[in-house]
């Protein structure tokens, strides 16, 4: 197996600048060789934000303005984070429909939170909790916990 070597790349004004076709090779052959169940993502992205060449047979992708402004504007965020039991407060746990599963809701530093994904099984796993949870949960038992 080959080493590794990282390459570090700074933008020069007179660099050259890939083409279209360039581009798209590019494109194409990672959506192939490394992401191949990404290939209609890919093609979404082709098709929704242009590839083309200007009068300079420079590359311009098109209609990027308007989506960079709109990822701006997210103001709600996945982080993952390591807790204690004694850093969080107001907890409870919400029926997160059409599951029959549970997340944890609570707030760290005033702001409010919640778990995504498997986070809550996976915090109260390290205290042995996690089943006893569930149990309690999905048993109206909600106050005992």
């Amino acid at each position: 197996m080959k080493n590794f070597i990282q390459v570090t790349y700074k933008y020069k004004p007179n660099d050259k600048v890939a083409n279209l076709t360039e581009v798209n090779d590019l494109l194409d052959a990672y959506s192939k060789i490394y992401e191949p169940s990404r290939s209609n993502l890919l093609a979404d992205v082709k098709e929704n934000f242009p590839i083309v060449t200007d009068e300079n047979n420079e590359v311009r992708i098109l209609g990027t303005a308007p989506a960079l402004k709109l990822v701006n504007q997210i103001d709600n965020h996945k982080l993952d984070v390591q807790l204690a039991p004694t850093e969080l407060t107001n907890v409870d746990f919400k029926l997160v429909p059409p599951s029959s599963g549970y997340e944890m809701y609570f707030e760290i530093n005033d702001k409010k939170v919640s778990t995504l994904y498997n986070a809550k099984d996976t915090f109260l796993d390290h205290y042995s909790l996690s089943k006893y949870a569930n149990f309690l949960l999905q048993n109206d038992k909600r106050g005992i916990f």
